[in-house]
């Protein structure tokens, strides 16, 4: 039973519902598009670690993003966790949501991870990131129109398991641990021209009962912490090595 996987699969349905809105325009950009998943995560983390010891805290309890104090620079953080003895923190949860130009930005994003990880890491933090990534992504022009289509196959993951396979425990410049998650929905991009046909398609489509979304099944993960749809494995290990760093 993956019960945090399906529950994070609802909060997502629900980002979508808020996205799509057409009398939200900007949704997309907006950051409170995820506070509801980082407000998950915490919930998810926080019943695996199941302990007084700790406290967790995102934007959507705290009001604010709380910043880490990193080795070179503070940085906000989507979810922070605090020995809540000492008041130091053990760890950050960095989460990304992508549904678009996914294979354009792939540099960056590996690029920002890396420097994110050794900011956080060389501080004597853990640090975990979450990336819930649309299957099949549309590349637009600046027009608005669709281009093409991007499709996720298990090539995208290369870098990535090299990277986590190359000493990965000893490594303090990449993250302790990454959860990739790919979403499939039940649209059909291929019968839409521009973004504004996105949009409305799935405004319309999320208010039926018949939206569906989930993970894909053909792509499973599990080495050296690197998770692909394997998220409540994921969760597991993060509070696992949570744990571990306050009671060794």
């Amino acid at each position: 039973m993956r019960k945090y996987e399906n529950n994070l699969l609802k909060e997502i349905k629900n980002t979508y519902a808020f996205i799509y809105r057409p009398s939200h325009k900007e949704n997309k950009r907006s950051n409170k598009k995820v506070d509801n998943l980082h407000y998950a995560l915490l919930r998810h983390l926080s019943s695996e670690l199941n302990d007084s010891s700790f406290e967790l805290f995102t934007k959507e309890t705290d009001g604010s993003e709380l910043k880490a104090n990193g080795y070179y620079y503070d940085k906000k953080t989507d979810v922070l966790i605090m020995n809540k003895k000492t008041k130091e923190t053990i760890a950050t949860i960095e989460f990304k949501m992508l549904l678009s130009s996914v294979q354009k930005n792939n540099n960056n994003n590996i690029s920002n991870m890396i420097g994110d990880a050794t900011n956080i890491r060389k501080a004597g933090i853990k640090t975990y990131w979450i990336y819930c990534i649309s299957n099949t992504t549309p590349v637009y022009k600046s027009t608005g129109e669709i281009q093409s289509l991007y499709k996720i196959k298990e090539k995208y993951f290369d870098v990535y398991k090299k990277i986590y396979n190359d000493n990965y425990s000893e490594d303090d410049s990449i993250p302790n641990a990454v959860s990739f998650n790919i979403l499939e929905d039940d649209i059909d991009l291929t019968k839409l021209k521009t973004k504004q046909e996105l949009k409305i398609k799935y405004d319309n489509h999320i208010n039926k009962d018949g939206f569906d979304i989930k993970l894909v099944d053909n792509i499973r993960y599990e080495k050296n912490n690197l998770f692909i749809n394997e998220y409540d494995k994921f969760i597991k290990k993060m509070s696992e090595e949570i744990k571990n760093a306050i009671y060794q």
